[in-house]
C-alpha cells in the first residue's frame, strides 16, 4: 500500500482494507485517517484516488486481512510486525537502491506528479518541465494526497520545482 497508494508504513499496516475496498469502489478514493502523523486521524480529510490495479489490490488484501480489522498479523503488536518487516525488506532489498518503505512512497509521488501534469517529476529529469502553475498545482494536490498538506515537503520526494 505504501507503492500503491503512497501510505506510510505505518498508514499501510493500519489500513482496514476492506473499508478502504468498498469506499474505492463507491468513491473511486479512499479516505486516510489511521495511523496519521500527527494524531490527524478521523479530523482529517486526506482522500486518495485509487486507479482499477490498486482496487484489484485492496481486493487481494481484504483475504489477507481476514476478520482483522487491518493488515497487522493477529498476536503482533505494531512495534513486533514493522521490526518483523523491516527486518524481511532490509534483507529483500539488500544491494538495490531501494532504501526503505519511504522510497515507495516517493514512487508514488513522482507518478502521481507524471499523471497530474504529463510530465516526469523534477527529481527524474533534473530540472522542472511543466510549467509553473500546473507544477503548483501538482504539488498542492500531492501535499493533500501524501499527508503533509504542504508542499515544501513535497520536494524531499519530486525534486525542486526551479
Amino acid at each position: 500500500m505504501t507503492r500503491q497508494l503512497g501510505l506510510r508504513f505505518k498508514e499501510a499496516c493500519l489500513l482496514d482494507v476492506r473499508k478502504a475496498a468498498a469506499q474505492a469502489r463507491q468513491f473511486g478514493r479512499i479516505k486516510v485517517t489511521r495511523g496519521a502523523k500527527g494524531g490527524r486521524g478521523d479530523r482529517s480529510d486526506r482522500w486518495v484516488p485509487v486507479d482499477g490495479e490498486t482496487q484489484r489490490i485492496l481486493d487481494k488484501a481484504t483475504q489477507l486481512q481476514a476478520s482483522e480489522k487491518n493488515l497487522i498479523p493477529p498476536g503482533m503488536s505494531y512495534r513486533q510486525w514493522r521490526d518483523h518487516a523491516y527486518n524481511r525488506w532490509r534483507k529483500a532489498t539488500r544491494g538495490t537502491s531501494i532504501d526503505g518503505f519511504h522510497d515507495m512512497r516517493a514512487a508514488y509521488a513522482c507518478e502521481r506528479y507524471q499523471g497530474i501534469t504529463g510530465c516526469p517529476a523534477p527529481v527524474i529529469t533534473g530540472e522542472r518541465q511543466a510549467s509553473k502553475s500546473l507544477d503548483s498545482r501538482a504539488r498542492m494536490i500531492l501535499a493533500h494526497e501524501l499527508g503533509h498538506n504542504r508542499t515544501d515537503v513535497v520536494a524531499a520526494y519530486i525534486g525542486s520545482s526551479r
